[in-house]
């Protein structure tokens, strides 16, 4: 049975943090120390922080839901954007920005990915974003492959800290048509 893609509930925190910890291990624990590792999810990953993100009416949180429980989720909000972005012509006036994207690995080629991937763009259409941006590390080619799959161009770089150790992200962007950006 395909999942359910829904906005996420408060009592969701708890699965939504498990997943969180098990598709960020399984995406990056082979190329990271243990103790920049066991940093980061502790600081990004705990039920409470989970319960406190869903609740917060400034961040969206999507997941794909199933009998099981989760397969995958997004969390994404208006925030400041990188310097890249406002090189772009037309510059983004609303970009809102996809800080978190992860699918279990039993639910990859699947179409979880992309039927969340279009809930999220749907939802930050409808709260009146005009570009969706978001950084993906440098050394992460299938995130990169599927987010230039769903329309996403490289415009620039950042950098991102995993623990205490700062690594190089690429950031990509898209916009979304006039007519779903209000």
């Amino acid at each position: 049975m395909s999942p359910d893609i829904r906005i996420a509930r408060v009592d969701d925190a708890a699965m939504l943090a498990a997943l969180a910890r098990e598709t960020f291990i399984d995406t990056y624990a082979a190329f990271n120390t243990a103790q920049d590792m066991n940093l980061h999810l502790e600081r990004s990953y705990a039920p409470d922080i989970q319960r406190r993100e869903i609740a917060d009416v400034s961040m969206l949180t999507i997941v794909a839901a199933n009998s099981d429980g989760l397969a995958g989720f997004a969390q994404g909000h208006f925030s400041k954007a990188p310097p890249c972005l406002a090189n772009l012509q037309p510059a983004p006036q609303r970009p809102w920005e996809i800080l978190r994207f992860y699918v279990h690995r039993d639910a990859h080629g699947k179409g979880v990915a992309q039927r969340l991937m279009q809930q999220v763009l749907q939802q930050a259409g409808e709260l009146a974003a005009d570009a969706v941006w978001l950084s993906v590390w440098s050394r992460n080619p299938r995130a990169q492959a599927f987010y230039r799959k769903c329309g996403f161009v490289n415009v620039g770089d950042t950098t991102f800290t995993l623990g205490q150790d700062v690594q190089h992200d690429f950031v990509m962007t898209r916009p979304l048509p006039t007519s779903a950006a209000g």
